[in-house]
Order: structure tokens, then sequence, then C-alpha cells
């Protein structure tokens, strides 16, 4: 074969592979960036349900609000009679207030978002949350824990936060 006919094939062999390592190197780095925004989406929406839910919380605790506790009174008749909210029977514009619907529909939201499988890195504390939002009974939250509550939600937001980093440079 002539020099020139090699140093061509040479040539476009070299392009090529250029090409292709560049294809896959971009489709990498949106990849990365693809699943690094959908947990940080994750993680605002997190946060936003978790201030509804831990604000509602804290006005009960703080103020002991009568009003809203007899709506909550109203809602929740019997101990233990709903769990976390589901198929609660509401009359929307008669018995709730619109925070207290907020707050249920955070927890809901907070509880739906949460993978049990601790077995998951960075999964170790949401088997504990789970049962800590089980746990949350508005006829009865001044004895519930909020700085509990506060302390499983930042362990599990830091957690998240570190993958977020991990897949950012490509640590995945």
């Amino acid at each position: 074969m002539e020099p020139e006919i090699i140093a061509a094939l040479l040539t476009v062999g070299g392009v090529l592979i250029t090409a292709l390592i560049t294809y896959y190197q971009f489709r990498k780095e949106q990849w990365q960036k693809s699943v690094s925004d959908s947990r940080n989406h994750w993680l605002n929406c997190f946060r936003d349900e978790f201030g509804v839910l831990a604000g509602y919380i804290e006005f009960l605790q703080s103020y002991e609000c009568q009003e809203e506790l007899e709506i909550i009174t109203e809602v929740f008749p019997k101990e233990n009679e709903v769990t976390i909210g589901y198929n609660t029977p509401i009359n929307k514009e008669e018995k709730c207030s619109k925070k207290l619907l907020e707050a249920l529909n955070a927890k809901n939201k907070l509880y739906t978002r949460i993978n049990t499988n601790s077995s998951t890195l960075g999964n170790e504390y949401n088997e504990a949350y789970k049962l800590l939002l089980e746990s949350i009974d508005f006829s009865k939250i001044t004895e519930f824990d909020l700085d509990l509550f506060k302390k499983l939600t930042n362990l599990i937001l830091e957690k998240e936060w570190q993958k977020v980093k991990r897949e950012t440079k490509g640590d995945i």
C-alpha cells in the first residue's frame, strides 16, 4: 500500500476514535448531569415538604392554637383511626384548615419519597424516618419529638447531598 493511503487511513481512524471517545464522554457527562439534576430536584422537594410539615407541627406545639386543635380532633376523632392520612374521610370545606391539609399532603409526599431499602448505601436512616412519619398523630402533636424529626431529616438530606457531589465529580 502506498504511504499516502496508509497515512489517510490512520488519520481517518484517529478521527473516528477521537469522535467515539468524545461521544461517550459527552453521554457520560449528560447522564451524570441528568442524575444530579434529578437528585437536586428530589432534595428541594423533600426540603419543601419537610418545611410545611415541620412548620405546622411547630405551630401547633408552640402556640397550641385551640381552634386548630379542635379541627384536628374533629378530623381524627378516634386514636389511630387514620394512618398517615390515606383515605382520610375529610370534608375539606367544613372540617379542615388549609394548613392541616397541606401538612397531611406533605406528610404523605415525604412518606412516599423515602426508599426503605436500607441495604443501599445512604438509606440507613430511611426506615426510622418512615416510622417517625407514621407516628405523627396531629391530635397528640404536643408529644411529638420535632427535634428528632429535624435531625433525621438532616441526616437523610446530608447523605443525598453527598451522592449529588459524587455524581457531579463522576464517582458513580
